[in-house]
């Protein structure tokens, strides 16, 4: 596989685990009632999630064993993923656990902002 469609494979992985499937979904805006529209920009939110991913990338070189579960999604379904993730998420909650940690920026930041972006993958 080129280094392009990994990237491609593995970007898709990512948004996918991180919940956010909607991130083309109009965010708030100040004409929202009780939604502090500050800092709630696309802009905001590109920059949450680039730097989760920064670290969930570190996360996934110092841990070749999780990486190496993630990487064997090529091929399978949306619901087959859903049902691995839940499975390994189950067995494995130190790294749950982990990735929740590694997440909660974007969490807070759907919270904050009253983003609905996509189901979580926890």
């Amino acid at each position: 596989m080129s280094s392009a469609s990994r990237f491609v494979v593995y970007a898709g992985i990512a948004a996918s685990t991180l919940g956010l499937s909607g991130v083309g979904m109009p965010l708030a805006s100040a004409d929202d009632a009780g939604v502090d529209a500050s800092n709630c920009s696309a802009a905001d939110l590109l920059g949450v999630v680039s730097g989760v991913a920064a670290v969930e990338s570190v996360y996934l070189h110092t841990h070749p064993d999780v990486n190496e579960f993630f990487n064997g999604f090529k091929g399978k379904s949306r619901s087959e993923i859903r049902t691995a993730i839940d499975g390994y998420m189950t067995a494995n909650p130190d790294v749950r656990s982990d990735l929740e940690g590694i997440r909660q920026p974007v969490t807070d930041f759907k919270e904050r902002c009253g983003v609905s972006a996509g189901p979580d993958i926890n």
